[in-house]
């Protein structure tokens, strides 16, 4: 049997805790089997791996796409095609690795296979979470994903990145739309002024020169701070929104059009990745790849059907207007300019990385709402 990753000593403790209690498989209730004789009735080498990411599983689109589409079809392949059988041991929501924790979970190898989001890794994958500076960019996930994938295969430095953490880049996610849910009434840009308004990280050069107060902040704290208003106001995917019931503490939701967010690489230890048989390494490499599109066609199909569930649940959903959008647009600073350079500084490609990027989002129809400077 292949051991390729263990917790920490006091995580097993705990571990073995759940075990003898509640007879489930892993550490918390939602893991697949993780027997340790699963495998020896089908005669096949069973590898155990650890996966996990800050959110909690199923709660987002990029954590729904490991678990249903990247950790059920290496599974059923491996057992398929291969002498070996895969063992998933879930680690979601935190239980390893917090957000902003998890590039250094999968380097250590505390996990195995890690969903990294890239809002919260703004210094070491500056590069790789670039759309987070790119304000009221495409709203379309399959738009988003076919370019982020293209630019992976063009230009290796996205996956150099992941290397000197020792980890090995095996696919993207996106999310969907992002908007802005507040607790009052917004219809342009002047009513924001000196409201509180939080948002992860890079998502609060958005509203730079439109007069709020920026609160740094994360989904996990989200329902309540608004409910007991730490801020007023909260930039988020909107999917992610919902399924975090923050529509429940905030009455209104502007569909503000900020864009889709390249969010986060699902990764895979180094030392796990070369100790694996290359059969498997070649259907983890596959599916990763098929992750990226079926994670982006599954939000994009479930973004209209939150929008309806929380409008039939009381919440306010207000277009911004074009001309609205524009002004805001023409109030935030270069911030894509301010990346390229930032980039540059760095020797990255950065100018001709952004503007490959948005080519790519203007060859699929998308109409940039400004000429930003690079």
């Amino acid at each position: 049997m292949f051991k390729m990753r263990r917790f920490s000593k006091l995580l097993s403790l705990i571990c073995v805790m759940a075990l003898l209690m509640a007879s489930i498989s892993g550490c918390g209730g939602s893991q697949q089997d993780t027997d340790s004789d699963a495998g020896d009735s089908s005669g096949k080498e069973v590898i155990e791996m650890v996966v996990g990411a800050g959110h909690p599983a199923d709660t987002v689109q990029w954590t729904y796409g490991v678990t249903h589409f990247f950790q059920k079809n290496v599974q059923e392949r491996v057992a398929a095609e291969t002498d070996y059988e895969i063992q998933w041991t879930e680690a979601y929501g935190g239980t390893v690795a917090k957000l902003g924790e998890v590039l250094e979970a999968v380097e250590g190898g505390l996990l195995d296979v890690g969903m990294i989001v890239y809002v919260f890794e703004p210094t070491k994958l500056m590069l790789e979470g670039m759309t987070y500076r790119m304000p009221f960019q495409s709203p379309d996930p399959i738009v988003v994903a076919e370019a982020a994938m293209e630019l992976y295969e063009e230009y290796p430095e996205f996956k150099a990145d992941f290397e000197k953490y020792n980890q090995k880049f095996l696919g993207l996610a996106v999310s969907d739309n992002y908007n802005l849910f507040t607790t009052f009434p917004v219809d342009e840009v002047s009513d924001l002024e000196n409201k509180k308004i939080a948002g992860a990280g890079a998502n609060l050069k958005w509203i730079e020169g439109t007069g709020t107060v920026g609160v740094q902040s994360n989904l996990n704290e989200g329902y309540t701070s608004m409910q007991t208003g730490v801020y007023e106001g909260f930039i988020n995917p909107t999917g992610a929104m919902y399924r975090f019931k923050i529509h429940e503490v905030s009455d209104y939701l502007l569909l503000a059009d900020f864009g889709v967010q390249i969010v986060g690489g699902l990764t895979i230890n180094m030392d796990t990745w070369n100790s694996l048989p290359e059969e498997v390494q070649q259907i983890m490499l596959e599916e990763g790849e098929n992750m990226t599109m079926l994670e982006a066609q599954y939000t994009k199909d479930l973004y209209e059907s939150d929008l309806a569930a929380m409008e039939s649940e009381g919440v306010t959903i207000t277009q911004l207007s074009q001309e609205a959008k524009e002004e805001w647009v023409a109030k935030i600073p270069n911030v894509p300019g301010e990346l390229a350079a930032e980039l540059n500084s760095l020797d990255y490609p950065g100018t001709e990385i952004v503007k490959a990027y948005f080519a790519k989002l203007v060859e699929r129809g998308f109409i940039m709402p400004r000429d930003w400077e690079l």
